[in-house]
């Protein structure tokens, strides 16, 4: 990630992780994912395994995540690299009863499944995808060029994950499947955070007169 700002008070976010398990451990891992029941069909009990398998994750990827939980970074984003994926894709969808349909094997909703379980209740929203647990996001060439999710072919402006609801999550869990043929898409989060001046005073009533300023910052990462 860069930070547009580039004030070396405030460096972009390190908060990466790479997942790494090799030999049994990783041969292991997949044999437990690849077994999972279907998350659209028996939603309960694969939720109930997700979390048998959380907890036997690897020391490194448990601590990162209780860390990022714990809040002990500001900069309010965990990217983790190299997780096992579906090792082979359906092609890209028009409708989500084509992934219940078509997909055998379930490693993408397993890991927003385990993650979601260690940082907390993973619930959805009736607004949006009817109230299912993973939503699936796929890009259509009706919608290649509009504000969209479902846009391929702009930058989609900031915006607030989840604003149309007042019960705000506290995490937004993304799996990327597929990558843009050229390899040229962006990832950009803007972190907003307001914070007390250096400047702030009291006055004679003993009433606190801090000001506050705001702190704006913009990575991206490609």
């Amino acid at each position: 990630m860069v930070d547009t700002e580039a004030d070396p008070s405030h460096p972009p976010p390190s908060t990466a992780v790479n997942f790494s398990p090799v030999g049994d451990e990783r041969e292991k891992l997949i044999r437990e994912l690849r077994t999972l029941p279907s998350p659209y069909a028996e939603r309960e009990e694969f939720l109930r395994q997700c979390a048998v398998i959380a907890h036997g994750l690897p020391a490194p990827l448990l601590g990162a995540i209780r860390d990022f939980r714990a809040q002990t970074s500001d900069d309010g984003v965990l990217s983790i690299h190299a997780l096992p994926a579906d090792q082979h894709l359906i092609p890209t969808h028009s409708a989500d009863s084509e992934v219940i349909k078509d997909k055998t094997t379930f490693f993408s909703e397993s890991w927003l499944a385990i993650l979601g379980l260690l940082l907390g209740e993973p619930y959805g929203f009736i607004q949006e995808g009817s109230g299912e647990l993973f939503v699936n996001v796929y890009p259509t060439l009706k919608e290649r060029e509009l504000l969209s999710s479902k846009s391929s072919a702009i930058t989609l402006d900031l915006h607030t994950e989840v604003a149309f609801h007042p019960a705000i999550p506290d995490y937004i869990l993304l799996f990327c499947l597929r990558s843009d043929r050229e390899l040229k898409g962006q990832d950009n989060l803007f972190q907003h955070k307001t914070s007390p001046s250096p400047s702030g005073r009291r006055d004679g009533s003993g009433a606190s007169d801090a000001k506050f300023r705001d702190r704006h910052r913009l990575f991206i990462r490609e």
